[in-house]
């Protein structure tokens, strides 16, 4: 083994599924991710800005 870990995996098809639905996750996340950093920015571009005194 020289000190490298193997994991047994059930099968070709179910390690293809398993990363087909975790691309298919990440993916919805980070659209999910950028909605809310848009509604963010929206939200924030229509704060009104105090006056800037020194």
């Amino acid at each position: 083994r020289q000190g490298h870990d193997y994991f047994p995996v059930q099968s070709l098809e179910q390690q293809l599924l398993h990363e087909a639905d975790s691309d298919e996750l990440r993916s919805q996340c980070e659209e999910a991710a950028a909605d809310l950093n848009e509604h963010h920015r929206w939200q924030d571009a229509r704060k009104p800005r105090a006056p800037h005194c020194p």
